[in-house]
Parts: structure tokens; C-alpha cells; sequence
């Protein structure tokens, strides 16, 4: 049977311009008890955007940590990649959630605590990075309105260790 370490997470809003930003409700520690041992890292985030205009650049990727190094992402290219994409809604679609899930077997060679942390980069021109809203739509964060046109869900990151 796999160790399993399990976290779900509430609201969380947060603004950057710079490199990315850390979702540090999606923060997770494991301790494996074997170095052979391999962890599958599993992550289901719900959550809506806003950005600056009716026309805006949304582009980003979504990017795994193990203990502050980027693991999983496809590295062809230069800046362009990561795990998983994220999905830009626009202004006018503010009732809406989108999910990405994802999913990666690690091989952190490491009796050790492991952290694992999901961040989000721009990956636009310019580096626009839009407000990214957990849990919950955009029309629920600007009226509060908990109506059932407004969606909430649960975001979580599971980890799972299974021995070699």
C-alpha cells in the first residue's frame, strides 16, 4: 500500500509581475523511508483568472518544485514550458472555473523530507500575469454572490510514496 500525504486548500488570490508566484497552500512535505522509493505527485487545482483589459494575455504554465528544483517540465526551447499549461479565461467569462490536473511520478533519491510546491510563471509577451483565484469564479470573488451560477470546488495535492 502507498504512503499517502494529503492537503486540500481554501481561497487564495495573489498578483505577480515578477518570475512567478508560489501557491503556498499547494505546499506539501513527504518523508520517504526508503531512497529507492519513487513519490507520485498529484494535483487537481480548480480556479478562475481576471487580467488587465478585454483583450488580455493570459499565458502561463504551471511548474512542480521538489525541495526548489523545477522537475517535470518539458525543457525544449527557452522559457516556454512547464508541466502544465494554464488556461486563460477571458474578462467575459467570469462564472466559469477551469481545472488542470496533473500528474508526475518522481525519483527524489531521498530518505529526506521532500517539499513539493506548484508555482505559476508568465510565459507571455511582456510577462502580463494575470489575478489567479482559487476555489471559486471570478463573478463569486467580485459580488460574493455564492449563487449556484458561481461555482466553488477544491483544489488538493496528493502525495503517494511507493517502495521500490
Amino acid at each position: 500500500f502507498p504512503v499517502t500525504i494529503f492537503r486540500r486548500i481554501s481561497n487564495f488570490t495573489s498578483v505577480s509581475t515578477g518570475s512567478g508566484i508560489e501557491f503556498s497552500s499547494l505546499t506539501t512535505s513527504i518523508t520517504p523511508r526508503s531512497s529507492n522509493s519513487k513519490v507520485l505527485v498529484t494535483i487537481v487545482i480548480n480556479y478562475t483568472n481576471a487580467g488587465p483589459g478585454p483583450v488580455p494575455s493570459y499565458n502561463g504554465a504551471f511548474r512542480l518544485t521538489r525541495n526548489g528544483t523545477e522537475i517535470g517540465s518539458n525543457s525544449i526551447g527557452s522559457s516556454l514550458y512547464g508541466i502544465a499549461p494554464m488556461s486563460g479565461l477571458s474578462d467575459y467569462s467570469s462564472n466559469f472555473l477551469s481545472t488542470q490536473y496533473i500528474q508526475f511520478v518522481d525519483s527524489q533519491s531521498s530518505a529526506s523530507a521532500v517539499t513539493y510546491k506548484l508555482h505559476l510563471y508568465t510565459t507571455g509577451a511582456g510577462g502580463q500575469f494575470p489575478q489567479i483565484y482559487l476555489n471559486r469564479t471570478l463573478m463569486d470573488v467580485n459580488t460574493g454572490s455564492n449563487s449556484s451560477n458561481d461555482a466553488r470546488a477544491s483544489s488538493v495535492m496528493t502525495l503517494q510514496e511507493y517502495f521500490a
